[in-house]
């Protein structure tokens, strides 16, 4: 069993699912790549470029559907819980945080 576990969320690679402080969250297959991709990467800023390559496989530089699909795993992964875990950089794109200082 593959499990990524960052701070409170818990990513089980093989049945593709997602829990944060015990609480399961659904996610669409989308919204599921784009958690893996920056939890994987957690604690580094990942582009909307790196972000829309690996999970939609082209890079779009006028879409906003990263901005779009990270605002949907806020509203589930970060706005129930007393401490956000993705961190909007400006003008270089999003951190998905081990701790509330990252």
């Amino acid at each position: 069993m593959s499990i990524l576990q960052v701070g409170g969320v818990q990513i089980d690679r093989d049945q593709k699912t997602v829990t944060r402080d015990g609480t399961v969250i659904a996610l669409s297959a989308k919204e599921y790549s784009m958690l893996e991709f920056m939890a994987s990467n957690a604690g580094a800023v990942v582009t909307r470029a790196q972000i829309n390559e690996h999970v939609w496989g082209n890079v779009n530089p006028q879409s906003n559907v990263v901005d779009v699909y990270v605002g949907y795993l806020r509203n589930k992964l970060d706005k129930p819980f007393p401490t956000a875990l993705i961190k909007s950089v400006r003008g270089q794109g999003y951190i998905f945080a081990q701790s509330p200082t990252a």
